[in-house]
């Protein structure tokens, strides 16, 4: 049977669904009109896990604020920590199952599952990161990965896997994941950053990316180079870096915007960031709406350090000095990268939906 004709199956990692979690019921309704889509049992519990550390931190500072203001106010809980967070979870898993149906792929720890984990870990195997510096992160996306193996490995039915992810152990060895893939489920899987979901919907934007940065005096390593520089810096003034239950990694966005940015918008910000961090200059963080400079259509989540703002407009002076013909498709990059950020305006808030 050739590929065109066998079917296919997506699986959504965890930080795809963060990432579109206003607009994600509409995703999954044009997916499925094609596609059969999954999600993972490891995926709710990380999603459970990343709601508890949230819900606790507000309750944290509700404490906090209680202690402080005490003698000027008393403040009662309509619900404990405890009860509020049982409703929680309850809602999540009953809006994943609503959701996906038949389609979660449930984790079945077996009594040699530890074992397997722990020879992964000693030998780096993927998605453990084999970096000196990446301890034992991974332990998560290894359960996940396993879990997807002994799906897949149980179903007949022959279907090509698409896994779509953002995460670094899974993008960064893809090449070694489909092959131990291959061999353990007889299926071929293909490992995709989460923006691929455009492919599949016919929704790709044509427009200048950071890998159409190019000049011919640069060489290959030196292109590759400023690419990544270029895609690393603009990430990190629009995301912020989390830890889940697991201790694993995970990107937030830092905020929301309710309208496009455009070439235009980008560049203005640019070349007002600089006065703007020198009125911030003793701060640690600032939050996005102050950095971009478009308050009205800016909904801050997190602050982003300092130190990423700076690297920024360092990398922007660059491009301006050395690359200045290159402008265009620099800002056209940047958009790429900051639009994921745009959210259509909704009427409920994340504390309204189950993902």
């Amino acid at each position: 049977m050739s590929d065109e004709m066998l079917k296919t199956a997506i699986v959504l990692d965890t930080n795809f669904i963060i990432e579109h979690i206003k607009d994600l019921y509409k995703i999954l309704e044009k997916l499925s009109e094609n596609f059969d889509v999954y999600v993972t049992e490891i995926s709710i519990n990380e999603r459970i896990s990343q709601k508890y550390l949230k819900l606790k931190s507000k309750y944290e500072k509700i404490e906090s604020f209680r202690k402080e203001y005490d003698a000027y106010a008393i403040i009662k809980l309509k619900k404990t920590f405890e009860d509020r967070f049982d409703a929680e979870k309850k809602y999540t898993i009953k809006g994943y199952e609503e959701q996906f149906n038949d389609k979660i792929i449930r984790f079945n720890p077996s009594h040699n599952l530890l074992k397997d984990v722990m020879d992964r870990v000693y030998k780096k195997i993927p998605p453990f990161l084999n970096t000196d510096n990446a301890s034992d992160k991974g332990f998560k996306d290894t359960l996940l990965w396993m879990s997807m193996m002994d799906f897949f490995k149980s179903i007949d039915e022959n279907v090509n896997v698409i896994f779509i992810s953002n995460d670094k152990g899974f993008i960064n060895y893809a090449e070694t994941l489909q092959m131990e893939f291959l061999t353990i489920t007889g299926k071929k899987i293909d490992i995709r950053k989460n923006n691929y979901y455009k492919d599949l919907l016919g929704e790709t934007i044509e427009v200048i990316k950071v890998e159409d940065i190019h000049d011919k005096e640069l060489s290959v390593s030196e292109k590759a180079e400023l690419r990544e520089r270029i895609s690393t810096v603009i990430y990190n003034i629009c995301n912020v870096l989390q830890y889940d239950g697991y201790g694993d990694e995970y990107w937030e966005m830092a905020f929301e915007t309710n309208t496009y940015f455009d070439n235009k918008k980008v560049k203005n910000a640019f070349e007002n960031m600089e006065d703007i961090i020198a009125d911030h200059i003793l701060e640690s963080d600032i939050s996005a709406s102050t950095i971009w400079g478009f308050d009205f259509m800016i909904k801050d989540y997190y602050k982003i350090s300092i130190e990423y703002v700076e690297a920024a407009i360092e990398l922007y002076k660059t491009i301006k000095s050395k690359y200045n013909e290159y402008m265009t498709p620099f800002l056209n990059a940047a958009c790429e990268i900051i639009n994921r950020n745009y959210r259509e305006i909704v009427e409920s808030n994340d504390d309204d939906l189950p993902f």
